[in-house]
């Protein structure tokens, strides 16, 4: 089993002091489990009790960046490409008109998300009802590649083009490719009516799992010596190819692009997967850092921006003296992590 070499901050050139004002924020933010990784080695990790690192947690759309790798495989595989017609993989699921803007929509288009839907035009998925036929007779009211719009949608295309060419589950598909070789345990991954891996959400991971998906990343696809998926996909994936935005609520860090199923983060350099309620793995090129966060905190646009306030200023070039002290106050405040207990009038 895979495990991270451990390392002190001060070892790693990060401030311990920036460490506990990040877990401090984050444990005041309903976060539940955390981990950052510096140069390879695990340096900080900490859970919220009763929460605990080795427990599953819902990634919810952290999921849509697993979707946008497996892409990148089938890919690279042969089996997809990025300008073919959404339209002429599922023609048995259009309607007797298609809309001509669905005729012209391309995989990069889901990739993207910049289907042409409106906002509010996304289809709706039934539970009940066959999703992926819903969202191919859906109306799209852009021109393909105009607009981008949030769509859970399209994610879940992609993982059904995924399994159409593939022959298997995306779920199956990965294991593999990604998940074998990284450790990962998906097993409980959700799938659509009619047995299809959901694309925009549906897994559930502990953060030392996602932690290394993050490795991954910021590898370039490269795992133990091993190219498993080609660094110009991980490049193209996790740069900004589309303006995005995050509707009404002023959110920066949802302002500052959308790759292929990844945001990009205002300092203009690092990248994360992220999902509902401040579930986040967030690469740092720049710092050769991953930060993994899993939480409930109902403003999930305020975590990303915590993390550059807290501990990203702490991250430094080069390695600091040892602060036994430092490093002991840290280990006692990780350790005391917890949500308080309710007072009589709450």
């Amino acid at each position: 089993m895979f495990e991270f070499p451990r390392a002190t901050p001060a070892e790693m050139g990060v401030d311990p002091a920036a460490i506990q004002r990040f877990a401090e924020r984050f444990e005041q933010m309903n976060g539940h489990a955390f981990m950052v990784l510096r140069h390879g080695h695990c340096i900080a990790e900490g859970a919220v009790k009763p929460y605990k690192l080795e427990n599953p947690h819902p990634v919810f759309s952290v999921t849509k960046s697993f979707t946008g790798m497996a892409v990148g495989f089938a890919l690279q595989e042969g089996l997809l490409a990025l300008d073919e017609p959404v339209a002429e993989a599922f023609p048995e699921l259009l309607p007797a008109a298609p809309c001509e803007n669905m005729r012209k929509m391309q995989l990069r288009h889901l990739l993207t998300m910049t289907t042409g839907h409106a906002s509010g035009d996304t289809a709706t998925f039934d539970p009940s009802q066959n999703w992926l036929q819903n969202f191919m007779q859906s109306y799209i009211t852009h021109p393909p590649g105009t607009v981008y719009t949030y769509n859970n949608g399209a994610s879940n295309v992609l993982a059904a083009l995924v399994q159409k060419r593939s022959g298997q589950k995306m779920a199956a598909y990965l294991k593999p490719r990604l998940l074998d070789p990284l450790g990962i345990d998906a097993s409980d991954w959700m799938e659509m009516p009619g047995g299809i891996t959901t694309g925009a959400y549906g897994l559930n991971l502990r953060a030392g799992h996602l932690s290394r998906f993050g490795q991954f990343l910021l590898q370039k696809g490269n795992w133990q010596g091993t190219q498993l998926l080609d660094a110009s996909w991980i490049e193209a994936a996790t740069s900004r190819q589309v303006p995005s935005d995050y509707g009404a609520t002023p959110a920066p860090q949802y302002e500052a692009g959308y790759g292929y199923q990844f945001w990009r983060c205002t300092d203009g350099a690092s990248y994360r997967a992220a999902g509902l309620l401040g579930q986040n793995c967030t690469v740092l090129p720049r710092q050769d850092t991953v930060v993994v966060t899993l939480a409930g905190h109902c403003f999930d646009y305020l975590m990303p921006d915590m993390l550059f306030e807290t501990l990203v200023p702490g991250l430094l070039p080069d390695a600091l003296p040892p602060h036994a002290a430092a490093q002991q106050q840290l280990e006692a405040r990780l350790a005391a992590l917890a949500i308080p207990p309710l007072t009589a009038n709450e």
